[in-house]
């Protein structure tokens, strides 16, 4: 048989029921930690604020650790995107030196002849004049 102090009284043959289901408000919690009862109006309403300001404290901390998580990843994706415009500009210089190789008339003569296109004969080519 196990004896147990609740509320002052002592309590004969009773099991304590889980601090689960003992856990019923901020008040009750307070209870379930002091293993007493809390009786007091003012110490009830002042448990009820601590369980509150906990609780915004472990919300506030979660925001913060979620918002420095989010700032890590951005600066690695702005990492990665300064990776890829170097190796854009990169490609686009060299895009341009091919451009300024291949558009010299020399160069487009050259291809034209090898495509199998010809100088065109006198007069087939007319010029229209406004």
């Amino acid at each position: 048989m196990t004896v147990e102090r609740k509320g002052g009284r002592r309590l004969h043959g009773v099991k304590r029921a889980s601090r689960v289901s003992e856990v019923r408000d901020a008040g009750s919690l307070i209870e379930s930690f002091l293993g007493r009862s809390v009786d007091d109006p003012g110490l009830r309403r002042k448990s009820r604020r601590l369980m509150f300001l906990f609780a915004l404290f472990a919300v506030l901390v979660g925001t913060q650790v979620s918002v420095t998580l989010r700032i890590r990843a951005l600066g690695y994706q702005s990492l990665d995107l300064a990776g890829l415009i170097r190796k854009l500009d990169q490609e686009a210089l060299e895009l341009r030196a091919a451009v300024t190789r291949e558009s010299g008339t020399a160069v487009i003569a050259s291809r034209a002849r090898e495509l199998g296109l010809r100088e065109p004969r006198p007069g087939q080519v007319r010029k229209l004049e406004e």
